[in-house]
């Protein structure tokens, strides 16, 4: 147990020093601020670095000619985005007709982050959910699309998500003060919240609601990280209690959707570790009715699943990359399935697809020398039909330059083979997108690694698996033998290798830092979830109960108790303070960012991680002292500041890469000079610097 600053349990006990940071709120908001004020007079040495980078990263996004929107298509209408200075607006217009648009939403006038949005059934109304700075939860807000009157609010609940039910009626998820959603409720949206009723709870679910993809019922998805249930509220009976599909199962998730006179489920039942499609008739639904409709071949995962009147579209992960299949429901082909033709090294991600009764499907294809570009593919002809291609600009950005190599390293315990993706220039020699912060590094010859380590979900269920609870450390290992073989293969080297990560990635990242410092330069952490240890014992911080599954619970286990002390970044750094002896190993530089208004990894938890990296710091032998920075936006939550905009993301993208270089530029001018001139001369300056700096991404 903790009492106050000291943890004892299974035998041990020892001092937290720093954990009067919890309750001691103006010693954080004073350290804070002392760290802050220490990472604004490093950038100031950095200042000329970051201008530039800024200044180039701003020319990727300029654009000869302004792609036209693209609409999205539902029941008649299109609708489309424009955005302004300001902020994104909404438009619609009827579908082929020529009058003038008309105003949906403008969301520049909206006061916080504007998140799900939702069309009533008859198109007259809009519902959103607007969460203030660094909530995860928000305000559902409904208006009436073309009047000047305010919107209607459901007040006094955190709403999470919603659905219409019908034109008069939400149903919407309320999250408890453990930051899940473990209710839902339904009611007239035009009613005060009081006459809303409670249809479900959940004690220990995440619950968020949907709609099937034909308006036939509204779902109530309870999910844990291991097992599911799920709920339907029929909308041509909004006022009979919700219909259960399926009674929970340890091990077994599932996903429904709905098609004509039966339900299409997406489960993991019945040994499919990478999931199945079975469908069950519409009156009997549950397990023993149902029957296998898509089976995936070994290798493939299916991750999502999207139905058309006469198609099903599945959305597979095959050896971790993007793969699309489709699959025919209807007429003389009615089973049949193909795979749709993609470009090399195109990760998919579904569009907007509100028709169901259409042929063709939309999808958003990314790439990480391009911008995201839309493509229709035509279920009936087998055809992709571009409709927004938006090149980076080639005086910027050449990405005939560039290339694109996936390879296989071999973990320590030979049980896994974990893939990398590597961005780098042409002539050297799984998932990458465009990162604005990447390309910069590219142009300098750097070698920009993705690892998709276990734990992650890239290589289906096991995969995952094989990196949690008592095998956690896996993860960590990955990212230590990903790194050795980039120094062993030449495409790096411990001096200038770098690595980053966020939120459970950052841990990774950290993690492998601390049990092997001497294989990084310089480490990049983004909201870091680093005191795993303080949050698995304390049941009254977010998400610390939904996260047994994944982590173990200390409290109730030894041996996750010891494991977790052993791998947790924190707990590291403490056990570095308490030896009696001097670190003669330099631990790498670190730039950490965090978000005062974080309600996932909480500000006091980063605190507490760097002021105890700094009193290791101060052990460490002066001539192995490398830099620390920490800067926590006060308006940031865990995925940043959504009101900064696009200026100030990419200052602070400027600042990330600028930390990198600095870390760097150093040994990259020592190594260059000793280089023989033949090596220079073989390789070319540009891939000669590629061969020594590397960037290294866990990917979980």
């Amino acid at each position: 147990m903790r009492t106050g600053s000291t943890v004892e349990m299974w035998g041990q006990k020892w001092d937290d020093p720093l954990q009067h940071l919890r309750t001691d709120q103006q010693a954080l908001f004073q350290y804070i601020d002392e760290e802050n004020e220490h990472a604004d007079a490093y950038f100031k040495r950095t200042r000329n670095l970051t201008k530039s980078l800024f200044k180039e990263m701003n020319d990727f996004l300029r654009v000869e000619v302004t792609p036209r929107p693209v609409p999205d298509v539902a029941d008649g209408w299109e609708y489309w985005s424009e955005t302004t200075p300001r902020g994104p607006v909404h438009y619609r217009r009827r579908q082929f007709s020529k009058d003038p648009r008309e105003l949906v939403l403008d969301a520049s006038r909206i006061s916080g982050t504007l998140k799900k949005v939702g069309l009533s059934p008859n198109h007259q109304f809009i519902a959103y959910d607007v969460e203030a700075t660094g909530n995860e939860w928000g305000t559902l807000c409904v208006h009436e699309i073309g009047s000047k009157d305010p919107p209607a609010q459901v007040e006094n609940v955190r709403a999470f998500s919603f659905e219409w039910v019908d034109d008069e009626t939400v149903a919407y998820t309320v999250c408890n003060d453990q930051l899940r959603p473990d209710r839902v409720m339904v009611g007239k949206w035009r009613e005060p919240v009081e006459k809303h009723t409670t249809v479900h709870v959940d004690p220990v679910a995440f619950i968020d609601v949907s709609k099937t993809k034909d308006k036939r019922f509204v779902t109530i998805n309870c999910n844990t990280l291991e097992s599911s249930e799920v709920f339907v509220i029929d909308t041509q009976a909004p006022l009979d209690p919700p219909r259960l599909i399926q009674a929970r199962e340890d091990g077994v998730q599932y996903y429904v959707d709905h098609h004509t006179s039966q339900f299409y489920t997406l489960t993991s039942a019945d040994g499919a570790e990478d999931f199945k499609l079975v469908t069950a008739p519409t009156a009997t639904p549950s397990r023993p009715y149902w029957r296998d409709e898509q089976v995936p071949l070994p290798g493939d995962k299916i991750e999502d699943v999207d139905l058309f009147a006469d198609h099903v579209v599945m959305y597979v992960k095959r050896g971790g990359a993007s793969a699309v299949q489709v699959r025919d429901v209807q007429g003389e082909t009615a089973g049949a399935v193909h795979d749709v033709p993609l470009p090399p090294g195109t990760t998919v991600q579904p569009g907007i697809n509100m028709d169901y009764h259409v042929s063709s499907v939309r999808m958003t294809f990314q790439h990480p020398y391009a911008h995201s570009s839309i493509f229709d593919y035509d279920m009936k002809k087998r055809r992709l039909i571009p409709r927004q291609i938006q090149p980076l600009p080639v005086k910027e950005f050449d990405a005939s330059e560039y290339d694109i190599t996936r390879v296989w390293v071999t973990s320590r315990d030979e049980l896994g083979r974990i893939p990398v993706t590597l961005l780098h220039k042409k002539g050297i020699c799984m998932e990458p997108m465009l990162r604005l912060d990447t390309l910069p590094l590219l142009k300098r010859g750097w070698i920009v690694a993705i690892a998709h380590v276990r734990g992650g979900s890239e290589l289906g269920r096991q995969w995952h698996a094989d990196g949690k609870l008592l095998v956690k450390k896996n993860t960590f290992h990955d990212v230590i033998d990903v790194a050795e073989f980039l120094c062993q293969q030449g495409f790096s080297q411990p001096d200038l290798m770098t690595a980053t990560g966020t939120s459970a990635g950052a841990m990774a990242i950290a993690a492998a830092a601390l049990y092997r410092p001497d294989l990084f330069r310089s480490i990049v952490l983004h909201s870091p979830f680093v005191d795993v240890l303080t949050s698995m014992l304390d049941k009254s911080l977010p998400l610390t109960q939904t996260e047994f599954l994944k982590w173990g619970n200390p409290q109730e286990s030894a041996a996750v108790f010891n494991l977790i002390a052993d791998y947790s970044p924190y707990e590291q750094l403490r056990r570095l303070c308490a030896s009696d002896t001097v670190s003669s190993t330099a631990l790498p530089a670190l730039l950490v960012t965090s978000g005062l208004r974080d309600q996932r990894t909480p500000a006091w938890q980063v605190a507490k991680f760097v002021g105890m990296w700094r009193h290791v710091l101060a052990r460490t032998e002066r001539t192995g002292a490398r830099d620390l920075v920490s800067t926590c936006a006060t308006d940031g939550g865990h995925f940043g500041n959504d009101e900064l905009g696009q200026s100030g993301r990419l200052e602070d993208m400027a600042e990330e890469v600028s930390f990198l270089l600095d870390q760097v530029s150093g040994t990259h001018m020592k190594l260059l000079s000793v280089m023989d001139a033949e090596a220079r001369k073989a390789l070319g300056d540009g891939n000669a610097l590629a061969k020594i700096a590397g960037l290294l991404k866990a990917k979980i």
